[in-house]
């Protein structure tokens, strides 16, 4: 008698009541192996270390631990401390991201390399490269020049601009190492900015009814201190890149193209630029103590010393180019000169005279802010004043 499929029921031999086939192990909760010395901190996120592809964490550890040994040989004590620790943070702030968005490490993963090699070109002796880092350091450039702005911004309205700042055409974008526009430390809080969303039932007169009402908050003004730190720039003539500001009040027409007076949006648009442009090439003051140490070091006092790079030991000495070829060979065999023994083009020797040189060019770029009570105004110092006052001296 023939069964169909539907009752057919594979057959299994026993021995002695017992049946042969394998039975699945089951690995309980506590049985489970873990990997030595990890610890998972957020369950409901999937760690770097986890993921499929071990290849993308083994560059993010080797990248990691070699932008970290960059930062022990900075020659500035400060930027030592503060380039570190901002990468840390960007680490500890990526280390736990969503499976589904994992893209984004790739693109993170491409930053941090071309930051690791502004600061190995920084270490060498680059002077762009490591003028750089003493901007991010003093708040010349970067993430830190935002937290010494927002203390002298108006509290209503700082999200906002700030928001308009990152979408400016004038707002600075260069704010990697290698110099070009790979915004590394560029990162500002994401803010959403919400936009009221009428009904379908709407009218074209409620609509503009309900824009002209979202202009009734305050248009943005610079505050005493940023108008006297705005002022006091306007007036210098600084050696920084960063070009000062024009217009400290904003420039908005009567009028529009068709003779009418301008709309109430189109005023607040137009001084929100202007705001953001002024934000952008002002230089924030720094905090007292900072802008003294700076000022010695500037001038040749109590200037830090030097530390030295630890190189590899050779177990060979002079084995060639490339382990064993010429410098013609190399020439023609790799198309290239080693840079074991012949380093980047514009690399220097990092005296304690060069680092003076370049403490006094970020010095000058630096202001602190004090109030005066017999004029009752904000008073500012520049870093360019002190040195040209100090040399008048001698």
């Amino acid at each position: 008698m023939l069964r169909s499929a539907h009752t057919r029921r594979p057959f299994l031999r026993c021995h002695g009541g017992v049946s042969s086939a394998p039975t699945p192990t089951v690995r309980t909760k506590s049985s489970k192996r873990s990997p030595p010395s990890v610890v998972v901190k957020h369950k409901d996120y999937l760690h770097l270390a986890y993921r499929p592809d071990s290849n993308l964490s083994a560059s993010i550890r080797s990248i990691m631990r070699g932008l970290l040994r960059e930062c022990t040989y900075l020659p500035d004590p400060n930027a030592r401390s503060y380039i570190s620790q901002h990468f840390l943070t960007r680490c500890r702030k990526a280390s736990f991201t969503n499976p589904d968005k994992s893209g984004g490490a790739y693109r993170l993963l491409k930053l941090a390399r071309q930051m690791r090699n502004g600061l190995e070109r920084a270490n060498e002796g680059d002077r762009d490269a490591l003028l750089r880092c003493l901007e991010w350091a003093y708040g010349r450039r970067g993430k830190r020049r935002y937290e010494l702005l927002k203390p002298l911004m108006a509290t209503e309205g700082r999200q906002e601009i700030l928001h308009v700042m990152s979408e400016c055409p004038g707002s600075e974008k260069d704010d990697g190492i290698e110099g070009e526009s790979h915004g590394f430390d560029s990162e500002q809080e994401d803010i959403e900015v919400g936009h009221g969303v009428g009904d379908a039932g709407d009218t074209a007169d409620q609509a503009v009814e309900r824009d002209v009402s979202s202009t009734d908050k305050p248009l943005p003004s610079l505050t005493p201190e940023l108008y006297a730190l705005a002022a006091s720039q306007k007036t210098l003539n600084l050696p920084s890149s960063k070009k000062a500001p024009k217009q400290l009040q904003p420039v908005v027409p009567e009028f529009n193209a068709r003779l009418l007076p301008m709309p109430k949006k189109r005023v607040k648009n137009l001084t929100d630029r202007w705001y953001a442009k002024v934000l952008a090439r002002i230089l924030p003051p720094l905090p007292v103590g900072e802008w003294e140490q700076l000022r010695k070091w500037a001038l040749g006092i109590d200037m830090p010393r030097v530390k030295q790079r630890r190189r590899s030991s050779e177990v060979i000495p002079n084995r060639g180019h490339f382990g064993g070829h010429t410098a013609l060979e190399a020439i023609v065999v790799k198309g290239q000169l080693d840079p074991k023994y012949f380093r980047h083009e514009k690399a220097n020797e990092i005296t304690p005279r060069f680092m003076q040189r370049l403490w006094a060019q970020v010095f000058s770029d630096c202001p602190v802010m004090d109030w005066d009570d017999s004029k009752k105004k904000w008073s500012v110092r520049w870093g360019i004043q002190e040195l040209q006052r100090s040399r008048r001296q001698d």
